[in-house]
């Protein structure tokens, strides 16, 4: 603590407990008291607490401005004033300006003997809470008090100051003594919710901090010696000091059945060595703080500040110095509190879904999170970080892609991250209030941020970090740079390692399991397991039909020249997560007309959702999807609407059977993964032959009459054909079939000559396409 430098004055004490509650008398007879006189056992600094355990209450920067209320007895002669200051008037210290405060001013002339017999009492509202989230009030009882050395010597600026204390409304915010070199601090929390003052039984521990040895200022004056006892001591309890601290034990210059233990009275370090140190969250503070196990209902101490030369030390204090000194109460101790233990989630990045246990496919995106609650500066813990790192060894089925630090917001942590959320009353004020720096290490850095985000390269930094993958361990470590450490606020918040990637799992069935670390000043802590299950995506397969233009639905179908007729082509799309291409088509035989296309899926018109091509120099209609991904595991239905050619050649399609058979097959292609239909096939109607039988009569020529009667057929022939096939129309006479393009037609005769009587020939008739003749 430090005269005439605001924000140099901060003693502060921590409460760790895990509460216990009960109701016992309150006060302790101070001729009973023992001061503490074991030596205190020096821990390495970043020990966690004993077994692991945490604090159980914590005092908190942000309470209701509930007006603290102080009384005051054995002022006989009137030498007390009280009065209430709005907040941002506090008179003596750098109270957090959100609160208010009282003041409780003592007399110039008052002397030891009056002084000594003064006692003010200070009940405030909430302070804190348990851990189990009961709200805490507390009463602080501050007596046997001693005139500093300033104020027996009439030094102290009565223009501007009087001697006295001033409490803020927010105990955290603490209170502040001026021209008092000693005095008993009481105090006593209640758990507001069971009304019941809280015991401690060696659970709890309280903490003295930036008791500052004496040292020489650029002024060449001395630094007062900033010491405590702890008065409950019954000789068994421990406290707690780092090996490298500045503090050693004593006697109390002014009362020699005291034991103090504070900061060395013979300077052993450089003024400005303590004011780098002697600031909350700076490397060194924990080294001016001692912590001690609590035990009873109320924690009775004496708390000091000394002018060297009562230890007849030198450089001496100014005769200007009127030993204004600020002590504030926070929660942190000089063991360090284990963070509290990383968690991780798996999410799907575009919905933000809880994938957790899920099946997931090859391709899909996945995004695991690495939370890390920080601990609260000057709540819980005295230092900041000095490393923080994220290590994540991925599964093997998981392709990394980026790694970056989010905040509780889920914005990217940049430069500008803690500007924007910076605010008097957080715990950049607290901070202030437990700190003897008149410069918060809190404020941001201004450093630039240099962000690589290509994921090719091993190494990705940018101004919150770098994040290095090991690509033969599938492993990325995300190191928390400096810049970072030094701006974060340490007020509890989160922050959150972000990693994408793919999944991919070569199309075989597996299980993602995935487990975390964070490792903070060395100490590492295992986040939970997270899991997901991956199967081989369902292959794709095309079947289709035929609807012929009777209106019946198979795999073959009759079908009439120049009347519609359907191919429905039925596409099961497989599942998988990534499609880049869908394409059907459909070759047609030459000798069917397209008409239209129509493509549907889930009852849903999506032909406008691809594009619809007909390629007249095959015959085939296509249809490519816009957006393939779209139709993963979904089924597309595309009908195709044809003819059958009036005109057309039927006589490559004749089965051995004599049968005419016009098939197709359609093809379905994912991603180049060509698959095709089953057949279908359509039959055009087949005219039957007919047989025509006579009687040679006698005298007559038999072939006469036979060539008679088929010039009579072929008449009558033609004169049908010539109403319906046009002048299109292609007829052949042949005792065998013959093959054109567009038609097919086959007459058969023969004759047989028994004596007086022949048969006539038979003819067979086929129509196709547009029109089709047979003789």
């Amino acid at each position: 603590m430090r005269s005439k430098v605001r924000n140099l004055c901060k003693t502060a004490f921590i409460l760790t407990a895990i509460l216990g509650s009960a109701s016992v008398t309150m006060g302790l007879n101070t001729n009973q008291v023992k001061a503490d006189s074991k030596t205190p056992s020096k821990i390495d600094s970043k020990t966690p607490f004993p077994d692991g355990t945490k604090q159980g209450l914590l005092l908190s920067p942000d309470t209701d401005d509930t007006p603290v209320s102080v009384q005051y007895t054995g002022d006989t002669g009137k030498n007390v004033t009280l009065k209430t200051i709005k907040a941002g008037g506090g008179t003596y210290a750098s109270f957090n300006q959100k609160y208010g405060s009282q003041l409780a001013s003592f007399s110039m002339a008052t002397g030891d003997s009056e002084l000594s017999g003064i006692s003010l009492t200070a009940q405030y509202g909430v302070v804190g809470e348990t851990t189990s989230g009961d709200p805490v009030t507390a009463k602080v009882e501050i007596s046997n008090m001693k005139r500093a050395v300033s104020w027996q010597q009439g030094n102290i600026n009565t223009s501007q100051y009087a001697p006295g204390i001033e409490f803020s409304n927010n105990l955290y915010s603490g209170f502040d003594s001026k021209g008092i070199q000693s005095m008993n601090f009481k105090i006593t929390f209640t758990n507001q919710k069971t009304n019941k003052d809280i015991e401690f039984n060696k659970d709890a521990y309280l903490c003295w901090n930036s008791l500052n040895p004496n040292a020489t200022n650029q002024y060449g004056n001395g630094h007062a010696v900033e010491a405590v006892a702890y008065l409950n001591n019954d000789g068994n309890n421990d406290s707690y000091i780092t090996k490298d601290s500045v503090i050693e034990q004593y006697k109390s210059p002014i009362d020699s059945s005291l034991t103090l233990t504070g900061g060395v009275a013979t300077p052993n370090q450089s003024y400005d060595t303590i004011v780098a140190e002697d600031a909350l969250g700076a490397p060194g503070f924990n080294k001016h703080s001692v912590s001690y196990p609590l035990t009873g209902t109320t924690q009775d101490f004496s708390v000091n500040s000394f002018n060297p030369s009562l230890f007849n030390a030198s450089p001496a204090l100014s005769k200007s110095n009127g030993q204004d000194y600020w002590f504030a109460p926070s929660t942190a101790t000089v063991f360090t509190p284990t963070p509290d233990k990383p968690t991780k989630k798996v999410v799907d990045p575009d919905t933000k879904a809880d994938m957790d246990k899920q099946q997931v496919k090859d391709g899909q995106k996945l995004q695991y999170q690495v939370s890390q609650k920080v601990n609260y500066l000057g709540k819980d813990t005295l230092e900041r970080y000095t490393s923080m790192d994220w290590k994540d060894k991925l599964p093997a089925q998981f392709t990394y892609k980026s790694a970056y630090l989010v905040d509780a917001k889920g914005n990217k942590v940049t430069a500008d991250t803690f500007k924007a959320d910076s605010k008097s009353d957080s715990n950049s004020s607290s901070s202030s209030n437990a700190s003897s720096s008149s410069s918060s290490s809190n404020s941001s850095s201004s450093s630039s941020s240099n962000n690589n985000s290509s994921s090719d390269n091993s190494k990705t930094a940018d101004w919150a970090g770098t994040a290095t993958f090991d690509k033969a361990t599938n492993t990325v470590d995300y190191s928390a740079s400096s810049d970072f450490l030094k701006a974060m606020p340490m007020n509890g918040e989160t922050y959150t390692l972000v990693i994408d990637g793919v999944v991919d799992s070569g199309g075989k069935t597996s299980t993602l399991t995935n487990t975390g670390d964070v490792i903070i000043d060395g100490n590492s802590q295992e986040t939970n397991t997270v899991t997901d299950n991956t199967v081989p995506p369902i292959a794709s397969k095309l079947s289709k039909t035929v609807t012929d233009t009777s209106g019946k639905t198979g795999t073959t179908g009759n079908v009439e020249a120049g009347k519609d007729y359907a191919y429905t082509l039925t596409a099961d799309i497989t599942d998988k997560y990534t499609i880049n291409s869908i394409d059907i088509s459909d070759p047609l035989a030459a000798v069917q007309n397209y008409k239209d296309t129509t493509v549907t899926c889930d009852g849903k018109d999506v032909t406008s959702d691809g594009t619809l091509a007909f390629d007249k120099a095959t015959n085939t209609v296509d249809w490519k999807a816009k957006s393939p991904k779209y139709f993963s595991g979904k089924k597309l239905s595309m009908k195709i609407t044809v003819q059958l050619k009036k005109d057309a050649d039927l006589s490559k399609y004749i089965g051995s059977d004599g049968k005419i058979s016009i098939p197709n097959v359609a093809s379905l292609d994912v991603d180049g993964t060509k698959t095709p239909s089953n057949s279908t096939s359509v039959t055009p109607p087949t005219v039957q032959p007919t047989a025509h039988k006579f009687v040679q009569l006698t005298g007559d020529t038999p072939m006469a009459t036979a060539a008679s009667d088929n010039a009579s057929e072929s008449k009558n022939t033609n004169s049908s054909s010539d109403k319906t096939s046009g002048s299109d129309n292609n007829s052949t006479s042949t005792s065998s079939s013959k093959d054109s393009d567009d038609s097919q037609s086959t007459s058969t005769s023969s004759n047989k000559n028994d004596s007086a009587s022949s048969d006539a020939s038979s003819s067979t008739k086929t129509s196709n396409s547009d029109s089709t003749s047979t003789k």
